[in-house]
């Protein structure tokens, strides 16, 4: 069991629900009674780089040697709700006889923390580096009642991304089903309630990953439609055939990216290099294995295509780090920030710790690609 969830005492009923009717009845008889979850509690509920990693290997114990064991991993971002007659506000509660923001973390990304100028906010700045500032500009532009829910089911949905790539990037070692669940809970006097807002089941056996079943929300905040109804929060993502994509033109097909690299010179010697080297041909037959095996079972690839790509090009550039700022610089908008700092690089010459440290600094930037972008980029590289 894991349970990534917001330091906030108005978590605390989830905390306790969680281990009493989902880990006490789930979980095997040889673990002890404090030791039943893995927990990860941090403003705002952020999945910690290597945390799913942790928990696999804390609770491989008999698999070591035979059988298969089921990691159940629950994210979980909130919102307060308070009722005054039949009007129902969201994004705050009342604490103690006084109304308080909540989520106050995801508040506090949206309106800055006041001594962000002088004093580092680690936990702001990965959140920042989360939504990216394109999800950032729109949603501190909303001036809705429901501007909060909208920020915290994106939140959730970027956490959970970010537990696939984890688990992507380093699976694990023994048979394992990982399912993570994604819920909105609803913060408000007497119980609480949740909107689940994805589901995913993944499968390891050791050597290679299949995705089973799953299904999200989107993490685009103009691609939701958010309203209540009778008092019922009701959420619907804009499929992603409908999407007027922002980024170039070009990059939403696999003919466009395959022109854009060849108009990049460097990159694109660069990428027909690495492409052929053993390493990356092995996780070219891991990315085909996992989309073929998604086409069996009708999963939209495009669902996973953003922490699929970016966890590949992880494990790449431990040994390829110039692979990765190719597909970096492939993959950004013309003009920014990224693209003419790629473009610089790859004028020089550079040595592999410099071109480590340059992917280090943009690699998060691809939480940022839509997923119309991310999954013809992988067709582009891996013939998917």
């Amino acid at each position: 069991m894991c349970l990534v969830t917001c330091s906030d005492e108005f978590q605390g009923e989830l905390r306790a629900g969680f281990d009493r009717d989902v880990a006490q009845p789930l979980m095997a008889p040889l673990t002890m009674q404090q030791r039943r979850i893995f927990t990860v509690s941090n403003l705002g509920g952020r999945i910690e780089p290597g945390a799913l990693e942790l928990a696999n290997d804390h609770f491989t114990v008999k698999t070591r040697t035979g059988g298969a064991k089921l990691l159940l991993v629950e994210v979980a971002s909130h919102v307060g709700k308070i009722l005054d007659g039949h009007e129902h506000t969201y994004g705050t509660l009342d604490r103690f006889g006084v109304r308080s923001p909540c989520c106050g973390a995801l508040t506090m990304l949206l309106e800055k923390p006041r001594s962000s100028q002088t004093v580092r906010h680690p936990w702001f700045e990965q959140l920042s580096a989360f939504f990216g500032p394109e999800r950032l500009a729109e949603l501190r532009a909303d001036e809705g009642p429901l501007r909060l829910v909208r920020t915290a089911v994106v939140h959730t949905v970027l956490q959970v991304e970010t537990a696939i790539d984890d688990l992507f990037r380093d699976p694990p070692a023994t048979p394992t089903h990982v399912l993570i669940c994604a819920v909105l809970v609803i913060n408000q006097r007497g119980p609480d309630t949740a909107v689940l807002v994805g589901c995913h089941h993944l499968r390891f056996d050791g050597r290679r990953v299949w995705v089973e079943a799953g299904a999200s929300l989107r993490a685009r905040p103009d691609a939701m439609d958010v309203q209540v109804e009778n008092g019922r929060l009701r959420i619907v993502s804009r499929p992603l055939r409908d999407d007027a994509v922002s980024h170039d033109v070009e990059l939403t097909s696999v003919v466009g990216i395959a022109q854009r690299a060849a108009s990049l010179g460097a990159v694109e010697r660069v990428l027909k290099a690495g492409l052929t080297r053993p390493e990356v041909v092995l996780e070219a037959e891991r990315v085909r294995e996992l989309a073929a095996h998604a086409v069996t079972r009708s999963i939209e690839l495009e669902t996973y295509a953003r922490p699929l790509l970016r966890a590949v090009l992880q494990r790449i550039s431990r040994t390829q780090p110039e692979l990765g700022l190719a597909v970096l610089y492939l993959s950004a908008n013309a003009g920014s920030r990224r693209a003419s700092e790629l473009s610089a690089f790859f004028a020089r010459n550079a040595t592999d710790e410099q071109a480590r440290s340059a992917f280090v600094e943009f690699e998060r930037e691809l939480q940022e690609l839509d997923a119309l972008v991310a999954r013809p980029i992988l067709g582009f590289l891996f013939g998917v």
